[in-house]
């Protein structure tokens, strides 16, 4: 399921080629650039795919969510670096854009976000959506983590891309639902319950091991990093009420990276034995 760890500290090391610098996230992420990734796709058009594309296609999960450590499996992806994780700090609309695809990824795994303003409305952008009436996992903001891990990586298949023109967002109404968001976030109104879909898209993942499981780690790191802790506070805590349910099975491994992930501090990754990232580590102290 992970990779020898030799092999991943040379990953940790080595230097970014020029085009995957953590600045191609930024522009990437910009509402007003929607700069293309190394394979030419834009970050609407991805989140446009089909749930079926999201789970045959293993070269965009990088780009969604970056690490601070590479990826063996697509090289062209890039690296957050402390610029980066700055600038999205700094940056409303790039969190919002964040939150855009860790909703996506939630419609794909059959969740969905309930606040008060949308009610229980589900997320759900895939093809496959469903009818069932709505198991909630009644999760909140209330829980503080206090570090993070996570890097998960997946086998890469022939690139798919899409040549749809994609129409430029409107910045102005992105940074008002960011804004809302991130009150409801702080209020902790902010909940991820099963959604309509939740009985198809679980079966793609909620198992004892899958390729997933891996993805989940990934996002709960990334989102850590780049400044949406408590999205992945309320991500995690509906992941374990689903390790916990007597109905699904799901590998005590799995649910033990996902908790690094979530828990230990950020320049620690969760595969045991891995490089620590000395630019977080520095910066965490700074936060202290």
């Amino acid at each position: 399921m992970h990779m020898s760890t030799s092999k991943r500290m040379k990953l940790s090391n080595a230097a970014p080629r020029e085009e995957s610098t953590g600045s191609a996230i930024v522009r990437f992420y910009d509402p007003a650039i929607q700069a293309k990734d190394a394979l030419g796709r834009t970050h609407e058009q991805i989140l446009s795919w089909s749930n079926e594309k999201l789970e045959h296609s293993h070269n965009y999960i990088q780009m969604l969510f970056p690490l601070p450590e590479g990826s063996p499996f697509n090289w062209s992806a890039p690296i957050i670096d402390y610029e980066t994780m700055k600038a999205f700090r700094a940056r409303s609309e790039l969190r919002q854009g964040l939150r855009e695809s860790f909703e996506r990824m939630l419609s794909f795994y059959g969740f969905a976000v309930s606040q008060p303003d949308l009610g229980s409305e589900s997320i759900d952008k895939g093809k496959d959506s469903e009818q069932a009436p709505a198991e909630q996992i009644s999760t909140s903001t209330t829980a503080t983590v206090e570090h993070s891990k996570g890097d998960s990586q997946d086998t890469q298949t022939p690139p798919a891309t899409t040549d749809e023109a994609v129409p430029k967002k409107d910045t102005e109404a992105a940074a008002t639902n960011a804004s809302s968001v991130e009150t409801a976030l702080a209020n902790g109104t902010y909940h991820i319950t099963r959604g309509p879909n939740w009985r198809t898209a679980s079966k793609n993942w909620a198992g004892y091991m899958d390729h997933n499981h891996l993805r989940i780690t990934r996002i709960i790191r990334c989102l850590r990093v780049l400044g949406l802790q408590h999205e992945s506070e309320v991500f995690f805590e509906a992941l374990k009420s689903v390790a916990e349910d007597p109905k699904i099975r799901i590998s005590n491994r799995s649910v033990e990276y996902w908790t690094r992930a979530a828990e230990l501090p950020l320049h620690i990754p969760p595969s045991t034995g891995d490089d620590e990232c000395e630019w977080l580590k520095e910066w965490e102290s700074e936060q202290q």
